[in-house]
């Protein structure tokens, strides 16, 4: 768990934007991407996960949608990952993030830590 957790840390991820979070293969890969610099973008990508769960406090206020929003419309900043045990065999790991108006929580089998070009990546507010 601390080989995970630093690798994390060692992005340094505190206050950076979060610019997209996508669920692929009916939610057996969950993709956090961040931003680090002007050029480039972290990605978690938890993967063969088990369980997905969050709240959204941006729906609770607000009439629009997520998807017409602009870069600068949104409000998902890393705030904190935690890395826990979830089993006695290990074969799962429970991560809990705070993006300061959504947590969640995710339990999976591995996680991978890449950083990334910005112009790799296509974000869904791109073209607001």
């Amino acid at each position: 768990m601390e080989k995970i957790q630093k690798a994390i840390e060692d992005t340094e991820y505190w206050d950076a934007r979060v610019l997209d979070i996508t669920s692929s293969y009916f939610g057996d890969e969950i993709q956090v991407v961040f931003e680090d610099e002007e050029t480039d973008v972290y990605v978690l990508k938890f993967i063969h996960c088990y369980k997905v769960s969050y709240e959204n406090s941006f729906a609770l206020d607000s009439n629009i949608e997520v998807c017409d929003m602009n870069k600068g419309q949104l409000g998902y900043f890393m705030q904190d990952v935690s890395v826990a045990k979830y089993d006695k065999d290990d074969k799962f790991i429970k991560f809990f993030l705070d993006l300061s108006i959504m947590t969640m929580e995710i339990v999976c089998k591995s996680i991978t830590v890449k950083k990334v070009p910005k112009n790799t990546v296509s974000f869904f507010w791109e073209n607001n």
